[in-house]
């Protein structure tokens, strides 16, 4: 699967949500989310758990531009991650904790993202389809960000993880 990523500090949740509303976004879930990166030769890979979810297993590579970027990802279910990765889990990275509020306005999927340690972030997925070119991604993406204005901050890059990491190195 592909989508075009763009994620940014957030400065203020309460406003960016009604923001959101206003503009048609529709609520999906609010989650507690503990995410267990793993050391991969390449590209990013992580074990999702959460409540009463079935565990999930995403394998994604993308830049690490600040701009508006593309992401081919592949979310595996226990059984098919086995298959394809074999019985052990790769080494842990880290692991990252954070409360997910995530919203839909048509393709774009609209992470609202509170990190352990970190701080708040805003996480668009413009999801890219036959009707949703990289161009409506890219299109769709800049309109949130107008919309949301001054509720965004700063521009980040790489992962939750890589950002912990910058702030407190793990012994590998």
């Amino acid at each position: 699967m592909q989508n075009v990523e763009f994620r940014c500090e957030l400065r203020d949740p309460e406003m960016a949500m009604a923001a959101l509303l206003r503009a048609g976004a529709t609520p999906l879930t609010t989650l507690e989310l503990r995410d267990t990166y793993f050391r991969v030769p390449s590209g990013v890979f992580k074990k999702r758990e959460a409540a009463d979810e079935p565990v999930e297993y995403v394998f994604y590579d993308r830049s690490d531009a600040l701009a508006p970027h593309l992401c081919q990802f592949t979310v595996y279910d226990e059984a098919q991650m086995r298959l394809r990765f074999g019985q052990s889990d790769p080494p842990t990275w880290r692991v990252v904790c954070k409360t997910r509020v995530a919203l839909m306005r048509a393709n774009v999927r609209i992470k609202l993202d509170e990190i352990e340690g970190l701080g708040q972030f805003c996480v668009f997925e413009a999801a890219v389809s036959r009707v949703h070119t990289v161009a409506r991604c890219h299109e769709a993406i800049g309109e949130l960000r107008h919309i949301l204005g001054p509720t965004l901050g700063e521009p980040v890059t790489g992962t939750y993880a890589a950002m912990l990491d910058a702030l407190e190195p793990q012994r590998a």
